[in-house]
């Protein structure tokens, strides 16, 4: 190499190592540079610049040092000794201007052949491109034609659901109030029986009717509740509601359900929290069911000799209401279904064999009707804890 050629080349690796120095410790350097020759030296630095800070960074920076040397020495020197030497992509403009007519002809034609393969690369590409397009369009019309199909098969269906609904709800009202009068009638007579009205009865006889006699309050029981739910579902349940002190309620309730915890060993505390609750407004007899409903699952469900918890107390804008047993609890894999019509769970079967599997269902829209919420923790084996909230002014 011309010993021109050589100078200007030492001090272009000069420059490029002071830029390298800039941002790179010694370390890094040396680390960067390795062992190769100057030109691998100048591909490397270029390579690791681009690398950290971006291609235009090392154009730039390349670009300056050209200024300085061509200003120096020559712009065909620099063309000749340092353009050789940059990796491909780097200073484009002086290369091409560095190159005779026949290496700039060879140079377009290697470039034109370079992009011809691009642009046919691309046209593939697209081409396969608009065929998946147009496949996946196909696909999502029939999709959409399907969907649109089963929207309407669906829609028919659940008006058939609706209407069969309906069907049950009225022979369900119907049955119910058919057979309400005969047993009702069935229990003034077995009363008037028992009573000895219609003449003297032995013991023996007295036991088996006052048997008959329970089964068939049983039954007037399960007829009122399916009543009471069917009226509740269908919304033609009316409420009246009265400003009501709802410890007095508990009280009230509570009255009725001491002799069965009696008879069951059962101990029911009573947290009062504040003695001086607000007033709320509701429906006194439905209330009356809710309270019903859950004391009486709480108790006939708990293990003799345990303890009902009742809880009632004011929560900010809400009078929160719970009742927690030591029972038997709810298996986890049924309790999505507590609330739903006529379901009971498999343990409670076992213990109590007489049920509707309607009074938390009944419980559930009562509280609804009122504005409120409720919900129960339960762990199968030791008890269950039922909490429902109402707004206090819910007028």
């Amino acid at each position: 190499m011309p010993e021109e050629q050589v100078k200007i080349l030492n001090e272009f690796v000069e420059l490029l190592t002071a830029v390298a120095k800039e941002v790179f410790n010694a370390s890094q350097l040396n680390d960067i540079i390795g062992n190769g020759d100057q030109k691998d030296a100048i591909a490397a630095i270029i390579g690791e610049l681009s690398k950290e800070f971006g291609v235009s960074f090392a154009e730039v920076k390349l670009a300056h040092i050209a200024d300085q040397l061509e200003s120096k020495f020559s712009h065909d020197l620099f063309g000749q000794a340092i353009i050789p030497m940059l990796p491909g992509g780097f200073l484009e403009e002086r290369r091409l201007q560095s190159l005779s007519k026949e290496e700039l002809y060879a140079w377009v034609v290697e470039r034109t052949r370079e992009l011809t393969e691009l642009n046919a690369e691309l046209e593939e590409k697209v081409r396969n491109r608009t065929e998946d397009l147009q496949e996946l369009l196909e696909s999502q019309h029939k999709a959409g034609k399907l969907l649109v199909r089963r929207d309407l098969e669906l829609s028919r269906v659940n008006e058939k659901l609706l209407e069969l609904d309906q069907r049950k709800s009225e022979f369900l009202s119907v049955a119910a109030h058919q057979l309400r009068t005969p047993l009702s009638g069935i229990k003034w007579t077995l009363g008037m029986i028992v009573k000895g009205e219609l003449g003297a009865i032995t013991n023996d006889q007295k036991v088996f009717l006052m048997k008959s006699f329970e089964s068939n309050e049983r039954m007037i029981k399960l007829v009122n509740d399916m009543l009471d739910a069917d009226r509740l579902e269908s919304g033609r349940e009316q409420s009246k509601l009265i400003k009501t002190q709802l410890l007095d309620l508990v009280d009230n309730v509570l009255c009725d359900i001491m002799p069965l915890a009696l008879k069951r060993n059962i101990h029911v505390e009573f947290d009062r929290g504040d003695a001086s609750l607000p007033l709320i407004m509701i429906d006194q007899e439905k209330m009356r069911a809710v309270l019903q409903n859950l004391l009486d699952n709480a108790v006939k469900y708990s293990r003799e000799g345990g303890t009902v918890g009742i809880s009632a107390k004011q929560e900010g804008n809400m009078l929160v209401f719970s009742i927690k047993d030591s029972g038997i609890g709810i298996p986890i894999d049924q309790q999505a279904l507590v609330f739903t019509r006529f379901f009971r769970a498999r343990n409670a079967q076992k213990v109590e064999t007489d049920g509707t599997g309607l009074g938390l269902f009944i419980v559930k829209s009562i509280i609804e009707m009122h504005g409120g919420k409720v919900s129960f923790e339960s762990k199968e084996g030791v008890g269950t804890k039922f909490l429902f909230s109402i707004k206090l002014n819910n007028e």
